[in-house]
């Protein structure tokens, strides 16, 4: 597969011969590299002869699909909260025959899962979902985004074996990554972009040995931490952050926990273990007071017993928070600032005046994350990991007591992971806040002190 001549507003690609090895693409979060599967799928379509059978596993397509649920969402009308549309559904919409998806889906973890609608997936779960819809396309060439960000070790491990396969095929697939440890040990070829460029394509041995990739490893140096300007509530020092009693979250016969009893003292960090699919999302929407069944549970969060007539405010003032579900509801038209600046409000967009200071802090942050130039550019217009860095200083902006972090680095490169690690430390030594962290991934430079609570509860 030859590409030439590839060329649109932001992204550019001279010569580029694929020859049917398997490809890694990797850059920077600068570097115009998420703008290449979209460019490359209508380029590709456009030759002659075109290229139809293309499948992509990648955040826009996870994003279609939650879009896709939320106008099949009837909630608001029924007031029945519904799982969303069946895993096998969604199987056999991209080939009806179960002969057929019902191999793939084993293959991938996902014949217990048949049953489960859309919305009960973890983050692993439905990484596998998308892969096993774009295998069932049968299609000629495979693009997968991150597809190793925030899932678990065996589910790590199935997914590359089933990537491995595909490359066997005289198939062609590119995978795009941000991490280091993120690479296969089956890539035979890397695709280095800078600037929206590709810059060098060559073997793997090759590139290894280029001064820009050595370049891309290099860390940015940071800055003091900004200091704050906001005052937070006020807490009583025998009050706990969050205490659950005896909890449990089920959606119909599906358990995700119960029995749980787990307390949030006040100076505690913790860390949340366990597979895909154990409930550590589910637990985090207890915490963030978003979940409909903080009120069939026994809960003490920040001062407030749920239920007594707090409102979800009274919770949310108290926390920032960084989530791919977050991520993915972020949808409002605005520009990178005024993310940062609703991280004062506890809201998706800004629907109230906003003083100067505020401002001030946001675009201090901005800074200190090297990204003050993109504050005046839509949210949407920016890579995944710009918007990620982004969502990361909205949760800091209002230096809160509490940081919850689920797997804020995703989409991160090495760079950019640093950086937001040395804010971190730099948070938790000064007791500026406290930290409730989960992660699949080992941060050897995370310098916190964990408590941890894993799932599932034996």
């Amino acid at each position: 597969m030859l590409i030439q001549q590839l060329e649109t507003k932001n992204l550019s690609i001279g010569y580029w011969d694929l020859k049917r090895e398997a490809w890694l693409v990797f850059g920077d979060n600068n570097s115009g590299k998420h703008l290449l599967f979209d460019n490359l799928i209508d380029f590709l379509k456009q030759q002659q002869p075109a290229i139809e059978r293309v499948a992509c596993v990648n955040f826009a397509e996870q994003e279609r699909l939650v879009l896709r649920e939320l106008e099949r969402d009837e909630s608001d009308i029924t007031d029945i909260i519904t799982p969303g549309t069946l895993v096998e559904q969604m199987l056999s919409e991209i080939e009806p025959q179960s002969t057929i998806y019902l191999p793939i889906a084993k293959q991938l973890g996902l014949e217990n899962k048949l049953t489960l609608g859309f919305r009960c997936l973890s983050t692993g779960e439905t990484r596998k979902l998308l892969l096993a819809r774009a295998l069932l396309a049968q299609p000629e060439l495979l693009l997968v985004e991150d597809i190793l960000d925030g899932i678990d070790t065996d589910t790590r491990e199935c997914i590359l074996t089933v990537l491995k396969t595909f490359t066997q095929g005289q198939r062609q697939l590119i995978m795009l990554v941000d991490r280091l440890a993120d690479i296969p040990a089956f890539i035979t070829h890397y695709a280095l972009f800078s600037e929206g460029e590709l810059t060098l394509a060559a073997t793997k041995k090759q590139v290894e040995q280029d001064n820009l990739w050595l370049k891309l490893q290099l860390n940015k140096p940071a800055k003091p931490l900004p200091d704050t300007l906001y005052e937070r509530p006020a807490l009583n020092s025998d009050e706990p952050i969050f205490s659950l009693c005896n909890g449990r979250v089920s959606y119909g016969d599906n358990v995700v926990f119960s029995g749980l009893n787990w307390q949030i003292k006040q100076g505690e960090h913790w860390r949340i273990l366990g597979r895909n699919g154990a409930g550590k999302s589910t637990l985090l929407k207890l915490v963030t007071g978003e979940h409909p069944q903080c009120y069939s549970n026994q809960i003490r969060q920040f001062g407030f017993q749920r239920g007594s007539g707090e409102s979800i405010w009274d919770i949310k003032q108290h926390y920032g928070l960084v989530s791919a579900e977050l991520h993915l509801n972020y949808r409002v038209t605005v520009n990178a600032l005024t993310v940062v600046v609703s991280g004062f409000f506890d809201s998706i967009g800004v629907y109230q005046a906003v003083n100067q200071s505020q401002k001030n802090q946001a675009l201090i942050w901005l800074d200190w994350f090297c990204i003050g130039h993109l504050a005046n550019l839509p949210f949407q217009s920016l890579s995944y990991g710009q918007q990620r860095l982004v969502l990361i200083a909205r949760a800091l902006v209002k230096a809160p007591r509490l940081l919850i972090f689920d797997e804020p680095m995703q989409g991160l490169d090495e760079a950019n992971c640093q950086l937001v690690i040395s804010a971190i430390n730099r948070l938790i030594a000064s007791k500026a806040c406290q930290l409730l962290y989960v992660s699949h991934r080992e941060e050897p430079e995370l310098q916190p002190v964990f408590k941890t609570l894993k799932l599932p509860i034996e």
